[in-house]
């Protein structure tokens, strides 16, 4: 019963490389040396196709032998591209139709969002932190925020993620650096950082009523994201009827707007969420998804580099900003094998055969090497002299040893199905030089399962890693 379960239904696999990362943790990076232990549903494998953004296990295509990892970012039929500057996949059924932006569902875009802010290791020696006439912050404040317009002290910084609004005149609270495709929370607070400008992002907080105080009779609240001088994405919550809105702006003229079913009277605690991310605007209120409004913007190779603008405008009502998060969306590198033309072309994927991409960019923490996927993946052809063709990964060379009879160098390699193969070196043929081809796509013949849960390690403080795969 437990080699059918195996077989047909369910099997474990541990994640070896920081391939997935930060999604899956593998051996090479998990601190204690204990990769995660996933279930793999192989049943679905019999059932239906994979699906765009799941995880499924399959066989490496250069290396049947082995078992790899990664999400299910292109279909058969699908032309795709990788947008160079916003990190985005886009899409298009016809070579000669326009590319849309792949939109990803909330259940992974929670699980690709990487975090920026608050820091982890300062929280902990932040105080009582008030903003001086010049805007800036006393102390750790300034490396992140600074206070813009006429009224410079109307903010104070409680903790990293509180600031708190006296109230009355206006006052703009202003991110201080720009969000990079590769900032984290330990390196935002530096000027210099790696990768081009971030375009999606989410911006996470509640505000909460200053207890007593008095509430005059009109407040707002506007969360502005400007990520590259054109397109402005805006959330603004008003204390009268219809005066709550999601907006995009081109230009400073309104692209897109929608009214919101909310008010902010500054008597009650509300908890916001704004998500720019795949081309669309997700407006959440109280946990409710109030609207979502696409950018409509066309694809274009290159993006200009222009001045990010992160801001929260607030007016009227006292009040505490708590629990502030901002998070940067997974940022998809346009780096392909130099064999091919896709960083400028894109791809066609065939019928029967699928794109798959790790999750990791080389944008986090120590991992900068990124995921080694259909992007890179390389086929190597050996020919000798008696016809056979050897083909194998080229990212592993063949192994060098001595024949001890002969003397002559022996090579042996793992070929793409897999099987361990040797030869000599006056075996190849002189004829026929060796080849290398791009080979990026996974045939539907080669998966073995869609990864479902992380089920270990679950100890020694449970629930540890344990938890679903998305």
């Amino acid at each position: 019963m437990a080699l059918v379960l195996k077989q047909f239904c369910v099997e474990a696999f541990t994640i070896p490389t920081s391939s997935m990362h930060p999604t899956l943790i593998g051996q090479n990076q998990a601190p204690d040396g204990v990769g995660d232990r996933i279930l793999v549903d192989k049943f679905a494998n019999w059932l239906r196709d994979p699906r765009r953004w799941e995880i499924w296990v399959f066989r490496f295509p250069l290396d049947r032998s082995r078992n790899f990892i990664k999400r299910v970012v292109g279909l058969p039929g699908d032309f795709l591209k990788i947008g160079s500057e916003d990190g985005d996949i886009w899409l298009a059924r016809r070579a000669d139709a326009p590319y849309e932006i792949a939109r990803k569902p909330r259940r992974v875009r929670e699980s690709l969002y990487r975090p920026v802010y608050p820091p982890d290791a300062a929280s902990d020696r932040v105080k009582d932190m008030s903003f001086d006439g010049e805007g800036e912050a006393k102390g750790i404040g300034s490396r992140w925020f600074r206070v813009e317009g006429d009224n410079p002290t109307a903010f104070s910084l409680a903790a990293l993620d509180r600031f708190a609004y006296r109230g009355g005149a206006p006052a703009t609270l202003v991110a201080s650096h720009p969000i990079h495709t590769s900032t984290d929370p330990d390196t935002w607070h530096r000027s210099w950082q790696d990768g081009p400008v971030a375009r999606d992002i989410r911006v996470r907080g509640r505000l909460v009523p200053e207890a007593g105080a008095d509430v005059p009779p009109a407040s707002e609240v506007h969360l502005a994201w400007r990520p590259d001088g054109y397109y402005e994405y805006r959330l603004t919550l008003g204390s009268t009827p219809g005066s709550s809105t999601a907006r995009i702006l081109v230009d400073d003229a309104v692209l897109r707007e929608v009214r919101l079913d909310v008010v902010w009277d500054g008597r009650h605690e509300l908890a916001f969420e704004l998500e720019a991310v795949d081309g669309d605007l997700h407006a959440h209120v109280n946990g409710h998804e109030l609207a979502v409004l696409p950018d409509g913007r066309p694809f274009r190779r290159r993006h200009a580099q222009v001045a990010q603008r992160l801001s929260l405008d607030a007016s009227g009502a006292p009040f505490t900003l708590a629990d502030l998060r901002i998070d940067r969306d997974i940022a998809y590198q346009n780096s392909w094998s130099p064999m091919g033309s896709a960083a400028e072309d894109g791809v066609a994927i065939p019928a029967g055969k699928y794109l798959m991409i790790g999750d990791n960019q080389g944008d986090v923490g120590d991992r900068r090497e990124g995921s080694y996927d259909g992007r890179k993946w390389e086929l190597h052809t050996i020919t000798l002299r008696d016809g056979t063709v050897i083909r194998h990964d080229d990212q592993k060379s063949p192994d060098r040893d001595l024949d001890d009879e002969t003397g002559e160098t022996v090579y042996s390699v793992t070929d793409a199905d897999g099987v361990e193969r040797h030869w000599h070196a006056n075996d190849e043929d002189p004829d026929v030089p060796d080849a290398t081809e791009w080979t990026p796509f996974v045939d539907r013949e080669l998966y073995v399962g869609r990864a479902f849960l992380v089920f270990w390690p679950a100890w020694p403080d449970p629930p540890g890693r344990f938890r679903r795969v998305r």
